[in-house]
């Protein structure tokens, strides 16, 4: 079974991860539909995020154990350079930051892998005043900032590893972010897609809820010219 999966910044390669006693890690050419590279023998139970690094050379993967143990690997040489422990509460999404950086989030935490002279430390993610600790369900990053989406419908806007701005944006769970140069897309349980600009400014509304079965936004992203909206809904129907 197939529980997670990654497009390279290529988009030429995919790497997905399986559930199973000992998972692993696939990096596929989309061409030639064959298997690049192969990593087992650290993640148990199952892969359930993966990301790659902006530059294509790192992949990043979340694993199914009671710790949720989070790797990097420099995949085409099939070398893990890191491990750690994200913790007990469900891993909902992972992704690289500002340079090289691995922010996690899931269920009431996030957590930004930083370096810290030749290792890597886990820093928690500070809430403070402008933020509530709730279950953290995507990520995206925007420039020098991190934005996860939440249970409650807010985007929260991260500096470092504290939470600087909450932008009320759904009207239930923030199901997708994703950015581009041309903006930033957020999808939600409300059935609807929002588009915004890269300084989180309110730009276009769409709504979903006359479309298909089960019109919950699970997925948005923009075209590469910005021009098209592709839409995934919980009814399994995909609209451009």
């Amino acid at each position: 079974e197939i529980v997670s999966f990654a497009l390279h910044p290529n988009k030429h390669l995919i790497a997905t991860g399986e559930a199973g006693p000992k998972p692993c890690i696939t990096i596929w050419d989309t061409e030639s539909l064959e298997a690049v590279s192969t990593i087992r023998g650290f993640h148990e139970q199952s892969v359930e995020q993966l990301a790659f690094s902006a530059d294509g050379s790192k992949l990043a993967g979340v694993g199914g154990d009671e710790e949720h143990q989070m790797s990097i690997y420099l995949w085409e040489q099939r070398r893990r350079i890191f491990s750690g422990k994200c913790g007990p509460r469900k891993v909902l999404d992972c992704c690289f930051g500002d340079a090289d950086s691995v922010v996690t989030c899931g269920v009431n935490h996030i957590n930004f892998w930083v370096k810290d002279g030749t290792t890597i430390t886990r820093r928690r993610g500070i809430f403070g005043q402008n933020g509530k600790v709730q279950a953290l369900t995507c990520l995206t990053p925007c420039g020098a900032n991190m934005l996860s989406g939440t249970v409650s419908g807010h985007i929260y806007v991260w500096l470092g590893r504290n939470c600087m701005r909450a932008i009320r944006a759904h009207g239930g769970c923030v199901n997708t972010l994703f950015t581009s140069p041309h903006g930033i897309v957020s999808g939600g349980k409300d059935k609807k897609v929002k588009l915004w600009t890269l300084s989180l400014e309110p730009g276009s509304t769409f709504d979903m809820s006359a479309f298909g079965s089960s019109p919950s936004v699970r997925s948005a992203c923009l075209s590469q010219d910005g021009t098209k909206v592709l839409v995934g809904t919980k009814g399994s129907d995909v609209f451009q």
